[in-house]
């Protein structure tokens, strides 16, 4: 535990330095942005089983909320993330919340922002702990200097057990393509 600390501690300096005074326009920022998961390469397993029916819906929604340190070349902190995962069999269906360290990096003279995250992942009905991965890139449609309205498109690979019944787990594995909306708020 104390390792993660001092990474952390290591990769906020070394986003403060980075960031200069001239384009720093925030030392905070916060945000938040409404997803949809439409299609995804994955397997429902229950005991290494593949269950039928786990074709995903295109009305799989989700949304998350981050909180982060830097400046516009370079930002970390965390995230969270609410994702309703949708299947033809409506009993495999589940809902995925998501706690990431996140990372964001300016590509410099544009308004592009490529992020990655990494973090465990729960199924609400509470199994065991699983885990997520994602990268993506975001651009800012607005160009203003305290509000950013982010359009963007990502990937999460993710390995999410999902309580199927007294001592038995299913497992969704997968790899998603994410279209999201969002805001960032600097302060």
């Amino acid at each position: 535990m104390r390792w993660i600390q001092v990474w952390l501690a290591a990769v906020v300096t070394a986003a403060v330095l980075v960031g200069s005074a001239t384009d720093a326009q925030a030392v905070v920022r916060a945000g938040v942005d409404v997803r949809w998961l439409p299609v995804a390469i994955e397997e429902t397993k229950l005991e290494e089983v593949e269950l039928g029916g786990s074709q995903r819906q295109i009305e799989s929604l989700g949304a998350g909320a981050r909180l982060m340190l830097g400046f516009d070349a370079f930002a970390i902190g965390g995230k969270v993330n609410f994702a309703r995962h949708t299947f033809a069999d409506p009993e495999l269906s589940y809902t995925q919340v998501d706690a990431n360290l996140h990372a964001r990096f300016m590509v410099p003279s544009t308004r592009l922002a490529i992020y990655a995250e990494a973090g465990p992942s729960i199924a609400l009905d509470l199994a065991s702990t699983g885990y997520n991965a994602g990268v993506g890139a975001e651009v800012d449609v607005l160009g203003w200097p305290v509000l950013d309205l982010n359009l963007g498109i990502g990937a999460q690979y993710a390995r999410v057990p999902v309580n199927a019944g007294p001592g038995e787990e299913r497992i969704n594995e997968g790899l998603r393509a994410i279209v999201y909306v969002g805001f960032d708020f600097s302060i």
